[in-house]
């Protein structure tokens, strides 16, 4: 299966930050906008309601060390979305160029908001059943 296939929401950037490739999946993640109308703009601009600027930040720093960010969650919150908030997990990596100097990163992101709630709610419920001292 290749990246346009992928069930997850994968966009490339180059070293500006602007958008070079998106697939399919990553379309389903915006505010209506077409993944094919997504190259050249910033993720803020296609991606409004989620925590864009956290994304970029990590960008930076995987593009300035070469190290990837790993499990990286952020959240979303579109006006009138029945959903609510929503949250994402995000792992990106820096794409060498043939001089082997940074050309992009890839950003690929999957949805976890179920995992998230499940998990607020057991910490809620386990805080519950302790009794006071």
């Amino acid at each position: 299966m290749g990246l346009m296939q992928a069930p997850a929401g994968v966009v490339i950037v180059d070293t500006g930050l602007r958008i070079a490739w998106t697939n399919q999946a990553a379309g389903s993640l915006g505010d209506g906008i077409p993944a094919s109308a997504w190259p050249g703009r910033r993720l803020g601009e296609v991606l409004p309601q989620m925590d864009a600027a956290s994304l970029e930040r990590s960008l930076r720093q995987v593009l300035a060390t070469g190290k990837p960010a790993i499990d990286l969650q952020v959240s979303s919150q579109a006006d009138g979305d029945p959903r609510g908030e929503r949250f994402w997990n995000c792992t990106q990596y820096r794409i060498g160029g043939p001089d082997r100097k940074a050309a992009g990163a890839a950003c690929v992101l999957r949805e976890v908001t179920d995992r998230v709630l499940d998990q607020r709610r057991m910490a809620l419920a386990a805080a519950r059943t302790v009794s006071p001292p």
